[in-house]
């Protein structure tokens, strides 16, 4: 039986990683610019680990990726917006929402689409309420009933850390210990949340199974190297429309941390508890994006090499995994 439940552990990671790849062509082939970008990204040791996971990480990943691929077509260079569009929209966030609801507000991104696209405000109008229609079916059939768990509990109780923690309506009436809390976690915490975004920990209950300090340095260079302007090459987004990135972005970081605050953190705490980078790691590439500009410009360096140098650093890490492991054995 044990035997049984590992082989079904491996296949279905195989299958979770076959899925990824899937939606990350699609996602690529989609993309109107920044396709290396999205390929570094998906390449980083914290991306491969979740997934070949069995972590429904892996759906939010690759979906979100393709839903942001989407909205950047049809907002810079597609003539119109089809019917197809909207169910795949639509689809993606019926699918992906109820993963995590949080990142149901990544449907902000359609607000990056010309409405003149639509045809007219009345199929806007029915195109948005298709999209967020779905995802709010999609919740009522999924996670309603946790929903209302957390927001009607008047107390809460935090089982690993066997003390009492926050209930929905304690935080609505504390707005600034939530911010404070907040900022605690970004200060305290900032730069492990980068790290851990990018795969310095690639184990939960063993430190030694990680990414080296050095290799994330060499990760994050590489990363700011793809998303450099090159000599000729035409930036789309206006400082408006990346405002709006960003701002979508911060929403989904404070839903993060409020959410973990809710479920996850004792009162006697001074920060947030739980808030994982990798969270935010469905976000990292069209932030990146946000960072092209006219004024940086990069010459002499191929994209392929930066991708192969990504590369390279992926296999050390699985190597020195792998040695670590059979040196246990």
């Amino acid at each position: 039986l044990a035997g049984m439940a590992v082989a079904e552990g491996i296949l279905t990671a195989r299958g979770g990683m076959t899925s990824h790849a899937a939606v990350g062509v699609l996602t690529i082939k989609r993309l109107p610019f920044g396709k290396n970008v999205f390929f570094g990204v998906s390449i980083l040791p914290m991306s491969l680990h979740l997934a070949a996971s069995l972590s429904y990480d892996v759906v939010i990943l690759a979906f979100t990726g393709y839903f942001t691929a989407v909205c950047l077509d049809l907002a810079y260079k597609a003539d119109t917006v089809k019917v197809k569009d909207v169910i795949a929209l639509a689809v993606v966030m019926a699918v992906m929402g109820p993963c995590k609801m949080v990142y149901g507000a990544i449907a902000g991104f359609c607000l990056l689409i010309p409405v003149k696209k639509f045809g007219n405000w009345g199929k806007w109008t029915v195109s948005a309420a298709a999209v967020l229609g779905s995802f709010l079916a999609a919740m009522a059939v999924v996670n309603l009933r946790t929903v209302a768990m957390y927001t009607q509990e008047s107390d809460s109780y935090v089982a690993w850390a066997e003390e009492a923690g926050y209930s929905f309506a304690e935080l609505l009436h504390q707005p600034v210990r939530v911010l404070q809390l907040f900022y605690n976690t970004v200060a305290w915490q900032g730069e492990s949340l980068y790290s851990g975004m990018l795969g310095e920990s690639l184990g939960n209950r063993d430190a030694v199974l990680n990414t080296p300090y050095v290799v994330i340095l060499l990760l994050t260079a590489c990363l700011v190297i793809l998303v450099l302007k090159k000599p000729g090459e035409e930036i789309f987004m206006k400082i408006k429309e990346r405002l709006w990135i960003w701002f979508i972005c911060l929403v989904i970081f404070a839903a993060l941390m409020f959410s973990m605050l809710l479920a996850w953190t004792p009162k006697s705490s001074n920060m947030v508890q739980g808030v994982q980078g990798r969270y935010m790691l469905p976000l990292l590439p069209v932030l990146l994006l946000t960072l092209k500009n006219q004024k940086v410009v990069r010459t002499g360096t191929d994209d392929r090499l930066v991708l192969y140098t990504m590369m390279a650093a992926d296999v050390y890490v699985i190597l020195r995994i792998f040695a670590v492991v059979c040196l246990r054995l």
